[in-house]
Order: C-alpha cells, then sequence, then structure tokens
C-alpha cells in the first residue's frame, strides 16, 4: 500500500482475533478504526480503551437488515481496508438466522459478500480487503480429511443439508471456511478485471485456542480444544492470539505487501489454499450464486 491506511473495518471486532487485531492496529498512527460489534456497548467499550481514534458500527452478521443498517451508517465513506473477521462455529444440529439462513454459512460467506461488495465502491484506490479463512478447509489436512467441506452448492448450504441429510458442525463450518476462500479469489480476480488495485487475500490464523469461536459448544469440548497438543495431533497450526492478530494486522499495513494479491496466508507465510479453493470456475458460480440469493432474500444489489 503506497499509503497507511487511514479508515479499516474489522468485522467481529470485540471479542477473540478481532479484538487483539482492533488491539495491533491501534498502535498504528494516523489509522481510525470502524469496529464492527452487534453489541453497541461492547463496542464503545473496547473503543474507550483502544486509545486511538475508533468508532462502533453495529453489525448483526445473521441478519441482512442488520448489515443494510450498517452500510447506511457508513455511507460513501472511504475505506483503506475491510478485515472480513468475524465468524461462528455452531455446535449440534443446524441451526438459522433470521433470514432463514443455516447460521454457519450465513454469518461466515452470505453476510460477508453482502457487506464487502456493497462497499466496493467506498475502497481506496490501495485498499486492502483480508478475508478469514481457516486451514480447516483444506481436505489435504487432517481436520480437513475427517471433516471436509460439502460440495459448494449455495441453495444445500444455506439449507445445512446435504443429499437431504443434516451436515454435521464441523463440515458447515469447514465449508464456510472454503467458501471464504474461493469469495477472497474471485473477489480479487473481478476487482482486477475492472482495472481496480485494491488487494484481496485469504488468512488462516491456525488454530487459536480460547478464542470465542467455539462459544456455543459444550464445556467439555471447549476444554479440550485448548488443549494445543490436541489440535497439533490434527495436523493444525497451533497460535496465540497475539501473533495471530499480529500475522492479520501485517497483512493490512504492511508496506512488503503492497499489490500483493489473490493470495492464502497461513499466519506469516503464504502458502497454497486446497485444490478445490483454486478452482475459478467454482468461485465464480459460489459468488454468482451468492448474489442470487441476497436477491430473493429482498438486499440491495451493489451500486453500479
Amino acid at each position: 500500500m503506497n499509503d497507511t491506511p487511514r479508515t479499516i473495518l474489522i468485522t467481529g471486532a470485540t471479542s477473540g482475533l478481532g479484538l487483539e487485531c482492533a488491539r495491533a492496529l491501534a498502535s498504528v498512527p494516523e489509522v481510525r478504526l470502524l469496529l464492527g460489534a452487534r453489541d453497541q456497548a461492547r463496542g464503545d467499550a473496547l473503543a474507550a480503551g483502544l486509545g486511538a481514534l475508533a468508532e462502533v458500527v453495529v453489525v448483526d452478521l445473521a441478519s441482512l437488515a442488520s448489515v443494510q443498517r450498517a452500510l447506511e451508517r457508513l455511507g460513501g465513506r472511504a475505506l483503506d481496508a475491510i478485515v472480513c473477521n468475524a465468524g461462528v462455529h455452531e455446535a449440534g444440529p443446524p441451526t438459522f438466522t433470521v433470514d432463514g439462513l443455516e447460521t454457519t454459512f450465513g454469518v461466515n460467506h452470505v453476510a460477508h459478500q453482502a457487506l464487502v461488495t456493497r462497499l466496493e465502491g467506498a475502497l481506496t484506490r490501495h485498499a486492502r480487503v483480508v478475508v478469514v479463512s481457516s486451514g480447516t478447509h483444506d481436505p489435504a489436512t487432517l481436520e480437513g480429511r475427517a471433516n471436509p467441506p460439502a460440495a459448494i452448492d449455495v441453495s444445500a448450504l444455506a439449507t445445512g443439508r446435504e443429499g437431504g441429510l443434516p451436515v454435521s458442525a464441523i463440515r458447515r463450518y469447514t465449508s464456510s471456511k472454503l467458501c471464504n476462500v474461493l469469495f477472497a479469489r474471485e473477489l480479487d480476480r473481478r476487482l482486477r478485471a475492472a482495472g481496480r488495485q485494491v488487494t484481496v487475500n485469504a488468512f488462516d490464523p491456525g488454530a487459536v485456542p480460547g478464542t470465542a469461536l467455539t462459544r456455543s459448544w459444550s464445556p467439555a469440548m471447549r476444554l479440550l480444544v485448548k488443549s494445543s497438543w490436541v489440535l497439533r495431533l490434527f495436523g493444525m497450526a497451533v497460535s496465540t492470539p497475539a501473533r495471530a492478530a499480529g500475522a492479520l494486522a501485517r497483512l493490512v499495513v504492511s508496506p512488503e505487501l503492497d499489490g500483493v494479491t489473490g493470495r492464502y496466508f497461513q499466519l506469516e507465510t503464504e502458502r497454497a489454499p486446497s485444490t478445490t479453493a483454486r478452482d475459478p470456475e467454482l468461485a465464480k458460480a459460489l459468488f454468482d450464486e451468492t448474489e442470487r440469493l441476497l436477491r430473493a432474500k429482498g438486499f440491495p444489489a451493489p451500486a453500479t
């Protein structure tokens, strides 16, 4: 990026990786943070404690109406970066958003596509978009092999079912994380085709024990995944909140990454995503079908 980014929107900024990333970015001179938060009070408390230029943007990604209100609040404000961080990892059978979308798919993918594509015109010349994914999207990993993503079919993903049967909670999550990588790659392709210099990258923070991502899990399961040796057994890169946040912040502000786009990073290292995630036709189909789904839900189309 030619200039230090001035205005950065972070979704899911009040806990876990988003909170730590906000703290890391708050130390960058002249940065203004837009803290995406479901709860105004929690967002206000964070903004007050950062000691930086920060304000709260209330947005509940489980509600497309809330996403639309956030877009209206943002208006035509110029954005130098968007960090698509918010995510859920549900336990048990499928649950649904107020719009009738399976929650993991709706929050982790659909709402972020709705938000970012409608903010595309607000992105400054050298803006950056970073989409937080997970190494679990890749069936080549141990956890990905045990819980491979479902087929990338928007209609099926929106119901949480495959072949008429409910998809397990872990596979709903790995599917959404595959969608994150596909979305990032297709958004990058479209922006470059339009002559934009905005960069778009996907980011895997590794396994970060102790975050709020597993808040819906049972106490026993949350205790289990706090054990780094268990996570390493599944072949996962284990990190700390501070390290993961530092690597994420680097993708947002580091001058050494000027012009670097269409990539997938695991913490500080660029890696190849899964073979499926590199399928351009699948990425295009997911993007187009998600837009059709949004239109069917009455969500306004992106400005042309």
